[in-house]
């Protein structure tokens, strides 16, 4: 704390090594800055429903990811002989928005998209040999239909307006909600 780092646990760590650090935050927000709720897709990325009420508890951030593996690869959904996934939805995807937004409140909600800008076909075999195959499906990573890059950030904005998300609280997961830690923990 005295360095004033953000702590991202951010899909990168098993849920007690995240507990813990959440534990060792001392009312210091902490982020999840990629990832989705484990409720919604048991992907091993996602985070458990505790563990989204206790990063909320610290004032911290989920920052929600576009990646089709986190919104529908689980261990029944493995593809066979290395097929590619099937591409999330938008609605599939404005669904985590809603879960958390639910579960958390807005306060606790962002944008965590985790687009790779400029990918290449060759930039996920290392993933494969990093993550068990319930984690990441083979191939490219496949981002949201219609939320594939940052120039369609307006199709998610509409979609949650149409999911009856106020000009606040789209402000807030655009964000105000990472502003507010960012003051809270560099002072800025």
């Amino acid at each position: 704390h005295r360095l004033n780092i953000i702590l991202d646990i951010g899909g990168h760590t098993g849920e007690q090594t995240s507990l813990d650090a959440i534990a060792m935050s001392k009312g210091v927000p902490v982020v999840n800055t990629h990832t989705n709720p484990a409720a919604l897709c048991a992907n091993p990325r996602n985070i458990s429903d505790r563990l989204a009420v206790a990063i909320a508890k610290t004032g911290g951030v989920i920052g929600i990811s576009t990646i089709s593996d986190f919104h529908n690869l689980d261990a029944t959904t493995i593809p066979p002989n290395g097929a590619k996934i099937e591409q999330a939805t938008l609605n599939m995807h404005l669904d985590h928005y809603d879960y958390f937004k639910k579960l958390v409140g807005v306060d606790h909600v962002g944008m965590g998209t985790d687009l790779i800008v400029g990918s290449h076909s060759d930039e996920k075999p290392w993933i494969s040999v990093t993550f068990p195959p319930d984690a990441s499906g083979p191939g490219v990573i496949l981002p949201v239909k219609d939320f594939e890059s940052l120039d369609q950030l307006p199709n998610l904005i509409r979609g949650l307006k149409g999911r009856g998300w106020s000009a606040s609280e789209l402000d807030k997961v655009l964000g105000a909600n990472w502003l507010r830690v960012y003051e809270r923990v560099w002072g800025a």
